[in-house]
């Protein structure tokens, strides 16, 4: 929420044009080595409402037959009187001002790319949003309407 409102000031201020793309950037720092990059970066389950993977399974073939995430839709904080942090930042029409968000989990010390990707997530409900397959990303995930939900790819 803080950085949507410093974009709302820099709008204001006239820092940023109405028609500028508006990216942020977040860096895991010092927990850079425990944030998980498989099978989905950390950042696309803070932004969107999924949860842990699951497989399903034929009980007589074992074969695999689905699977998906399970929806979460809030991070629990340990700590009295420490509210939630809601999962849904890119479905949440306050968070427009976003376009995407950059994530890395590269630090001093922890800076080899390869197991440190620079992952880019886009908002689908932006009120600019940024053109797809452009930049340096290492991995790119657009989610697009499927029905009465969405796909995130």
């Amino acid at each position: 929420m803080k950085k949507t409102k410093v974009f709302e000031r820099y709008l204001l201020q006239r820092v940023v044009a109405p028609e500028d793309v508006r990216i942020i950037a977040i860096g895991a720092g010092s927990f850079g080595l425990y944030a998980t990059e498989h099978p989905l970066p950390l950042i696309v389950s803070s932004v969107f409402p999924i949860g842990d993977a699951y497989v399903t399974l034929d009980r007589d073939t074992g074969e695999v037959v689905g699977g998906g995430y399970e929806p979460s839709y809030k991070i629990e904080r340990k700590g009295p009187a420490q509210d939630p942090i809601p999962r849904t930042a890119f479905l949440d029409p306050t968070f427009a001002q976003i376009s995407a968000v950059v994530w890395s989990r590269v630090s001093i010390g922890n800076m080899a790319s390869a197991e440190r990707p620079l992952t880019l997530v886009h908002n689908p409900t932006a009120a600019v949003p940024m053109r797809q397959r452009w930049g340096c990303w290492d991995r790119e995930f657009v989610a697009v309407r499927d029905g009465d939900g969405w796909t995130v790819l």
